[in-house]
């Protein structure tokens, strides 16, 4: 009787499905970060990146969750704390078939080599590297394929035009796709990856992950704009409002009219330490970063968009949330790049790379590049000097009206470039010349005498024999 009460209560007991613990919980319990690895070795603890454990459990089995998408800066652990915790979470607790892509083949090469393969070893997850069929002549533990029971983690590069295309995956990992180039004639590899895992599981998930490059072309930043478009707010030491972190909050969308964000001084064009903070946008009360690194773990995800999708979600964070890059270190580049007494950029080059990997933003490219095909489609071949009213009227840009001239000033030479307009728009070049030398801070200087004759005596002909001067500079 003993024995079958024993039984039946075993029965009782079992669940209606395998009970999961979530991503995060996996993490802390299994995994340890060697000195090899990290510079805080140790076992894995979410403590000084609270803000990554929503994301990473968006892709517990219970989540409904399908697309994440985390557009970020710099040093803010999204690698090390979603995917990687994420793939060997999908090994050892849920097996699953997973794949991994990044830019190129040889960066993912090295991203197993030097990271996935330690997260591994570190969850004690190698013997768990067998070939379904049992077949020991075969290898399970290759460079970019690890076979296990219940499914398989494929490495690739983007750009590989057949990837995805024979396999079908539970979970897919697209890192830095801002990265990643297309490959002409093949389609979009987002696309092919996003077939492969929506049309194979109904439970499929997908997480998109970069630090933005230009805003004209940056997926990362598209996607973001596609989901909920949440931010990490923590409460500020002084109000208890929730806020996000921001570098600048220009006054306009601050309750109090004062500009808010990292605010700092100088002396004598050198930054002062100890004087950068941070001002709440809410009540205009400043704290320090020692506050926010006590405090991160109060804070909460905020959606600030309506999704594509409700089961579409996207995450933004900046590197003021990184355990490891300080505000003191993002200022110090700041002021490499930016020239705060005349407000503006002096180095546009660190300016990029700062709004890119520090501010975890897109950098808009001002003006578009005209392809070399089209210009070399509307090329004219007609005489330098003349100004050319017959090939504008067979053109049908009609007659030139007048002639306008732009002038670029350089230290000891001017160019002068000199163009017939018409009454549509369309231009023809009629003289393009550079000056001879000269310092143009000089007003007497032999390129502004250049510039003088040509403005004030030079005279034009079309092929008629009519006199055009140059009307506008």
């Amino acid at each position: 009787y003993n024995d079958s009460k024993f039984l039946i209560d075993c029965f009782n007991s079992l669940t209606e499905q395998k009970v999961f613990c979530s991503p995060s919980e996996y993490a802390v319990r299994n995994r340890y970060l060697s000195e090899a690895t990290t510079s805080r070795p140790g076992a894995y603890s979410f403590d000084s990146t609270p803000y990554l454990k929503e994301i990473i459990d968006c892709f517990a089995p219970e989540s409904k969750i399908r697309q994440v998408a985390y557009m970020k800066g710099a040093h803010v652990g999204g690698t090390v704390g979603v995917i990687e915790n994420l793939i060997v979470y999908n090994i050892g607790e849920r097996p699953c078939p997973q794949i991994y892509i990044t830019a190129t083949r040889e960066l993912a090469e090295k991203r197993f080599t030097d990271n996935i393969d330690p997260a591994i070893e570190s969850c004690s997850l190698r013997d768990r590297l067998v070939t379904p069929s049992g077949n020991k002549k075969r290898s399970a533990d290759k460079i970019l394929k690890k076979e296990y029971i219940g499914g398989s983690l494929v490495g690739s590069g983007g750009q590989t035009g057949t990837i995805g295309r024979s396999s079908s995956f539970r979970i897919a990992y697209i890192d830095e796709i801002d990265a990643i180039e297309e490959v002409k004639g093949e389609g979009s590899f987002q696309s092919l990856i996003e077939n492969r895992v929506f049309k194979a599981f109904r439970d499929g998930k997908v997480f998109y992950i970069s630090t933005p490059k230009t805003l004209q072309t940056s997926n990362i930043y598209k996607l973001f704009m596609r989901g909920d478009q949440r931010y990490y707010n923590i409460p500020c030491q002084h109000c208890g409002e929730l806020i996000p972190l921001e570098w600048h909050v220009h006054p306009d969308k601050t309750k109090h009219g004062k500009t808010a964000g990292i605010i700092f001084e100088t002396e004598n064009d050198k930054l002062v330490f100890e004087s950068v903070r941070y001002r709440c946008q809410v009540c205009g009360g400043e704290f320090f970063e020692y506050y926010k690194k006590a405090n991160l773990k109060n804070g909460v995800w905020i959606p600030t968009a309506e999704p594509e999708d409700k089961y579409f979600r996207s995450y933004h964070s900046n590197a003021l949330y990184s355990p490891i890059y300080t505000w003191i270190g993002m200022t110090r580049k700041f002021l490499a790049a930016w020239d705060i007494k005349k407000n503006k950029v002096k180095d546009l080059q660190i300016y990029k790379d700062f709004r890119q990997t520090d501010q975890g933003l897109p950098f808009e490219e001002i003006g578009e590049a005209v392809k070399h095909e089209k210009i070399i489609r509307n090329r004219r071949m007609y005489k330098s000097g003349i100004v050319p009213n017959k090939l504008a009227q067979d053109d049908g840009a009609g007659k030139i009206l007048f002639l306008l001239c732009a002038c670029d000033v350089q230290k000891d030479h001017l160019y002068i470039d000199i163009k017939g307009v018409c009454k549509n728009g369309v231009t023809y070049t009629i003289d393009f010349l550079t000056t001879s030398l000269g310092d143009t801070a000089d007003i007497k200087s032999n390129p502004w005498n250049e510039l003088k004759y040509k403005l004030q005596q030079e005279i034009y002909f079309d092929e008629t024999g009519q006199k055009y001067i140059i009307n506008c500079t």
